[in-house]
């Protein structure tokens, strides 16, 4: 696991990612521009510098939304 590695500027966001990638069935996926997790197979795009006050709130959100649909 790349527990060293930065995955956003954002420090609320990397908190949560290296949370959420102590769990089995996510995975970080790396690609060109931005970073991914795989959550059920499905990629959900990292916001690495993000501009906007909520992005924490709604990238958690968009988490949640990816584990309830199993």
């Amino acid at each position: 696991m790349m527990t060293d590695m930065k995955f956003s500027n954002n420090k609320d966001i990397h908190q949560f990612i290296t949370k959420l990638l102590k769990q089995k069935s996510i995975q970080l996926a790396k690609g060109k521009k931005h970073n991914f997790l795989m959550i059920n197979n499905r990629k959900l795009a990292i916001p690495s510098t993000p501009s906007d006050f909520r992005s924490f709130q709604q990238f958690k959100h968009d988490v949640n939304r990816f584990l309830r649909r199993t």
